[in-house]
């Protein structure tokens, strides 16, 4: 808001050549209009989808999920058969070296980590609701969540199309997009990177499940393990 267009141009006219006058009312008013300025876009700047650095930290301490994770260490140890980290590469794990670090996300992952939380404050319980949550999270990557109630206090997610990347990895594993009833276990599963395949299923044909020799076999990920991380 412009203090000249919205207040100074109501000055009388005996007034208006008085500089004294103009800058003190100037001075005065400037604060306030300040404010009001900042108050206009308060909820644009706030708003889950346009929130960026710390407007996006200040909407995680409300939903309580912080930016900053722990994520398993892969690019360091030597691992065979591994680009980067192999014969000459990678250096030996010593007892007492760390499996994880913290790390930062960044802001475009983060907001998808926010609005998963949101989503699961509003989780109705359902199988399809619980897919929405993980299209909002990995949709944009072509990635497909296939969930399934194992009738025994457990359930399984699938996702196909997800970079098998440490830091998914330790979303998943962490809980930080959990959605399931209280007391019910939960095993996810890792499969191909490329969107298109799809998961194995016994006498099943969607756009997410195959029988054999087209159906993929998934990577157990261990969730909530015998560590801090979760590994």
């Amino acid at each position: 808001m412009s203090i000249e267009s919205k207040y100074l141009n109501l000055i009388t006219s005996q007034h208006r050549d008085k500089s004294n006058y103009i800058q003190t009312v100037t001075e005065l008013l400037r604060p306030l209009a300040d404010v009001f300025e900042m108050a206009i876009y308060f909820d644009d700047d706030f708003d889950i989808d346009n929130a960026v650095g710390a407007q996006l930290d200040i909407l995680g301490d409300i939903l309580d999920r912080s930016r900053y994770l722990y994520v398993e260490i892969t690019d360091r140890y030597f691992t065979w058969n591994a680009e980067g980290v192999g014969w000459e590469q990678g250096v030996w794990k010593e007892v007492d070296d760390p499996i994880a670090e913290i790390r930062s996300l960044e802001d475009e992952l983060y907001r998808r980590v926010l609005k998963a939380k949101v989503m699961s404050n509003h989780w109705d319980g359902t199988i399809d609701n619980a897919r929405a949550l993980y299209d909002v999270v990995f949709g944009d990557l072509g990635a497909k969540a296939v969930i399934q109630d194992n009738l025994d206090m457990s359930m399984t997610v699938g996702l196909v199309g997800l970079p098998n990347t440490a830091v998914h990895r330790s979303l998943l594993a962490l809980g930080h997009l959990f959605v399931k009833p209280a007391g019910v276990r939960i095993n996810y599963y890792l499969y191909s990177e490329n969107p298109e395949e799809k998961l194995f299923a016994w006498d099943a044909e969607s756009d997410r499940l195959a029988g054999w020799d087209e159906g993929h076999w998934g990577i157990e990920l261990k969730v909530q393990g015998g560590n801090e991380y979760g590994y």
